[in-house]
């Protein structure tokens, strides 16, 4: 049986990616939602909010946020969404059954609240 993958520590997560994670429990805390969110997912903040935060004052390159990203989402910290089925193309021989994120918003999950009430970055209002 294979062991389930733990999550990485917060300390471990890099600079970015920390306070992304302390951006979104601002927010998750400002909506006033409950664990059950956190379970299910909601809607978050919007991605190209955070990009815009982040990146358009010059102190982040797109290329350590994504890599942020991509570290919360690896680790389940984080989900994206809305989640979508692929678009098959009409008529193709191929027929391919899967959903992605379109990766308009970011959330918290469960675990990615826990790291992030756990982390001693200060709560930034959006």
């Amino acid at each position: 049986m294979p062991k389930a993958r733990r999550t990485l520590p917060v300390t471990k997560l890099d600079t970015v990616a920390r306070q992304i994670l302390s951006d979104l429990l601002a927010a998750f805390l400002e909506q006033k939602l409950g664990a059950d969110a956190l379970q299910n997912g909601y809607v978050g903040v919007s991605l190209p909010k955070l990009i815009q935060r982040y990146c358009d004052s010059g102190t982040v390159l797109q290329v350590d946020f994504d890599l942020a990203i991509k570290q919360l989402e690896d680790n389940k910290l984080i989900g994206t969404g809305p989640m979508v089925p692929y678009e098959n193309t009409p008529g193709s021989s191929v027929l391919i059954l899967t959903i992605y994120s379109k990766r308009e918003y970011c959330y918290l999950t469960e675990e990615g609240y826990r790291a992030a009430r756990a982390s001693p970055l200060a709560f930034e209002r959006f």
